[in-house]
């Protein structure tokens, strides 16, 4: 409030919800650099408020959704200026919570310049009284930018811990570790998330971060360690294979749900395209242990040869193929090709179509010494020709293994995936700390989702 003690009293009265007020009285900013009317120099008196809002969604007006994330200027009773937020280009995450109104009216006497432009709807810019009015409001936003950062600080610290799960996890930091927890704790409650759910799972992903940096200080611990106190260092293992656990579990989750997804277009027949944008960059469907490509380098050169192969085909070898690609991940060099859903090939022409293609790669890892492996994953809608009975099929899988070939069918590759991680999950019965506390605290957030916008809280 910027205002005598009546003035600042008949607004504070109608803020009962308010959990922070401060009275600083009238204000009046002068500079030296230009003078009054009187000759003196140049002075004006400020009064009005500014507040910050619980949260940003506040600041809609309910009956026009206007959006009320402003500071008005009035002067003699007028809006002289919408919002004076504009001339501050400000990125502080607290703008978007302020909403004020400063009231000065120095800025229209008769022994002055008028400060308003021809349209009336702006002032000038270069007034000197309006320069002294914005250098004396960018110093107060920033003040108040600085104190709501604070509160949100505290009030983010009390918000996370309300929750008994994360209560009790933070009951087990301690030092800087802590210090840095209420510090991200404060910089999520200052985000713009009105939705409790969304904040709730911030925090949880905060205790997987603060778990990492707790890992770090055990390895600072290790360095400190002497010979006699080496049996003490098994517990700091134990919690690095916690967080390990922990972050996988929320791995293969994410990838169920990606399979699920998946499927979902298999009965459309969309999933050959979507396989052909994805399957490269998640090679964990056709192997978990399988990550992202490694060597980005290698696959570049491998495949301007490939795209030298791809230049003699047959038209018809075109046709049946929508890619073929080389990818080096996990210790392994993977030669990926993705035929078309419709295209029904036998064993022998995969083979020999395949051929050339795996002798490119194994040139290239002769010549720099690797004795790494080579393997060809061969993607198809429709079961070989030939397989029309189990022996014949079983024969058939054999000799394609022998020239590490494997041939895996859309379908059985998202339901395989699918069954294997699922089988991973169902086996967590001995669940870590970090673990089970991320899980409970997804279950809460899948609870509030599931509760309407008018219902009760969870």
């Amino acid at each position: 409030m910027y205002d005598d003690a009546a003035g600042a009293t008949r607004v504070t009265d109608r803020c009962t919800k308010a959990e922070f007020t401060e009275v600083r009285g009238i204000q009046t900013p002068t500079t030296d650099d230009d003078v009054g009317p009187d000759g003196e120099p140049l002075s004006i008196t400020i009064s009005g408020w500014i507040g910050t809002a619980r949260t940003a969604g506040a600041l809609k007006d309910s009956d026009t959704r206007d959006n009320l994330n402003k500071l008005s200027l009035i002067v003699r009773g007028k809006v002289a200026h919408e919002d004076l937020l504009e001339e501050f280009n400000e990125n502080g995450i607290y703008a978007s919570y302020l909403i004020g109104e400063i009231r000065a009216d120095d800025l229209d006497v008769d022994d002055l310049d008028d400060i308003a432009t021809s349209s009336r709807q702006h002032i000038v810019e270069d007034d000197p009284r309006f320069v002294l009015l914005k250098t004396w409001l960018r110093a107060e936003i920033t003040r108040i930018g600085n104190q709501w950062t604070d509160l949100r600080n505290k009030e983010g610290t009390s918000a996370a811990l309300d929750n008994p799960l994360i209560k009790e996890w933070f009951s087990t930091l301690s030092g800087d570790t802590r210090k840095k927890a209420v510090s991200l704790f404060g910089k999520i409650n200052q985000l713009t998330i009105d939705k409790e759910p969304e904040r709730r799972a911030l925090f949880a992903q905060a205790v997987v971060g603060f778990e990492t940096l707790r890992y770090r200080d055990n390895l600072d611990a290790l360095e400190a360690l002497k010979p006699g106190d080496i049996a003490a260092a098994t517990s700091l293992f134990r919690d690095v294979t916690d967080i390990q656990a922990a972050l996988y579990h929320q791995i293969v989750q994410q990838r169920i749900e990606v399979i699920e997804k998946l499927l979902a277009h298999f009965d459309d027949n969309a999933l050959e395209k979507v396989l052909q944008d994805h399957l490269f960059e998640n090679l964990w469907l056709l192997d978990p242990g399988w990550e992202r490509a490694t060597d980005r380098k290698k696959e570049e050169r491998i495949a301007s040869s490939f795209a030298d192969i791809d230049a003699t085909l047959k038209q018809e070898e075109r046709d049946a193929r929508m890619d073929i690609r080389y990818k080096r991940t996990g210790g392994m060099n993977v030669i990926v090709e993705l035929k078309r859903r419709s295209v029904q090939v036998a064993d022998y022409q995969i083979m020999e179509q395949v051929q050339k293609y795996k002798d490119v790669v194994q040139r290239h890892l002769d010549s720099i010494g690797s004795p790494e492996a080579l393997e060809v994953v061969v993607v198809v809608g429709r079961e070989l020709k030939g397989w029309d009975t189990s022996q014949n099929k079983t024969q058939s899988i054999q000799s394609l293994a022998q020239k590490s070939i494997r041939v895996v069918q859309y379908d059985k590759l998202l339901a395989d995936a699918q069954a294997g991680y699922r089988e991973y999950l169902d086996a967590q019965h001995d669940l870590g700390r970090i673990q089970r506390l991320l899980m409970e605290l997804a279950d809460e957030v899948d609870t509030d989702n599931d509760v309407g916008t008018d219902g009760p809280a969870a």
